[in-house]
């Protein structure tokens, strides 16, 4: 049950996994070779692309406001800008002062197709180039929520990536670039996020 008011969770993953958007099949992931590593394979209910996440390595955070909140908006294009320029805030007291908030619609080409990071959505924090992702947001959302589920990685390992795909990908320099590491503990970040949103009307 989701809350009616605005909050803050911050999720801890215990286990490693691969998570795949909700219309993506298990069929791009090679099974044995996650399976070998002992990495869950899972859907969540969100689209957009796959998202390897292992314990430590980086911080989830999901963000609920409800209908009446300052900072509800009707217009899912721009609904997430504000999130975004809370992260932008937090990664610059953490050192990133190079970072963007992405404007517009999903810019998603057949790799951003496959790998969340590797698109570009409205709200997102993205480095100076416009294409690799400091932080990635997603939304759900119905009449009585809107449910922003906001990822930033502390370390990557793109070639683990590569390992556990069934097809090898066009350009896997850009994989292993497309994420900017942000260099601060998860829970330092999370309370840095928690802070400036308390802090809002």
């Amino acid at each position: 049950m989701l809350p009616s008011e605005r909050a803050v969770w911050d999720f801890e993953i215990t286990r490693p996994a691969l998570v795949l958007g909700s219309r993506q099949n298990d069929s791009i992931v090679d099974l044995e070779a996650c399976a070998t590593r002992g990495i869950d394979v899972v859907t969540r209910r969100s689209g957009g692309g796959l998202m390897l996440l292992i314990p430590g390595e980086h911080l989830w955070l999901d963000v609920v406001i409800c209908p009446g909140d300052p900072l509800w908006s009707d217009d899912v294009q721009t609904s997430m800008n504000w999130l975004g320029a809370i992260w932008q805030r937090a990664l610059a007291d953490s050192g990133i002062t190079n970072s963007t908030v992405a404007t517009g619609g999903l810019v998603a080409d057949e790799l951003g197709q496959l790998v969340c990071f590797a698109g570009r959505g409205p709200g997102e924090v993205m480095g100076s180039d416009g294409r690799m992702k400091y932080v990635g947001i997603s939304q759900r959302r119905n009449r009585e929520q809107a449910r922003f589920q906001c990822t930033a990685y502390t370390k990557w390992d793109a070639d683990l990536l590569l390992a556990l795909l069934s097809e090898p990908v066009a350009d896997p320099e850009r994989l292993r670039t497309m994420v900017g590491v942000v260099p601060v503990a998860p829970l330092v970040l999370a309370a840095r996020v928690f802070e400036l949103i308390s802090e809002l009307d």
